[in-house]
This record gives structure tokens, sequence and C-alpha cells, in this order.
């Protein structure tokens, strides 16, 4: 029988098997950050969904702060370094087309107003 892809939640708890994808996802996007906001990828929310397909790899669906985001190539680049760091092979990654909503987390150290 063939594996399945499946997806694999960023919120799994500590002692979860799968965890250590989380872990490492969360130790590569904290180290890139946003120019404009200076918040790192991970704590922005900015991956989505972490898959491992049917062949083993994982994939990387993320968003961008903004559409048409003008640092988005620059930080796909620096994302595609920093998960390198700590996957072999690195995630493949897939932009969303979706828009990006901040957690309360955020919206509190960017000084925005809880309700949008």
């Amino acid at each position: 029988m063939e594996p399945r892809p499946r997806l694999i939640p960023l919120d799994l708890p500590p002692k979860h098997p799968d965890r250590h994808y989380v872990d490492n996802l969360a130790a590569a996007l904290s180290t890139v950050l946003d120019p404009e906001l200076g918040i790192d990828a991970w704590t922005l929310g900015l991956a989505q969904e972490l898959e491992l397909n049917e062949h083993g790899r994982l994939i990387l669906r993320f968003v961008f702060t903004t559409p048409f985001c003008p640092y988005g190539p620059a930080l796909v680049t620096e994302m595609e370094a920093a998960l390198a760091q700590v996957f072999d092979p690195p995630p493949a990654l897939v932009l969303l087309a979706r828009a990006w909503v901040p957690s309360d987390e955020v919206k509190a150290l960017l000084g925005l107003p809880g309700a949008w």
C-alpha cells in the first residue's frame, strides 16, 4: 500500500510523533524577519499548512502579510535558506492565495485593535 499525503497540524501537542516537523519549522521560520514589521515569519503566522506528501516530501503552504508583497521574493529566498538548515530535503514552498489574518498576539505586538 502506497503512503497517502497527510496534513501535519501546526498546533500538535508536545509528545506527538510528528511534533519534530513543527518544532523544526518553527525554529527555521523564527529566523526569518519580515523587513517592514520586524517580526519573524513564524510569529506572524505566515506558515499555514504543512503536508507530508506520498513521496515523503514536506510541503509548506504559506501566505504573505499583504497581497503582492514587495518583499515577497526576498522572504521566500530567506525561508528556503532557513528551512534548508533544518530539513533535508527542505520543504517545497507553495504560496496560498488567501488573506493573512494576524493572531491576537501579533495584533498586540503591532499595536492594532483586537477586532477587525
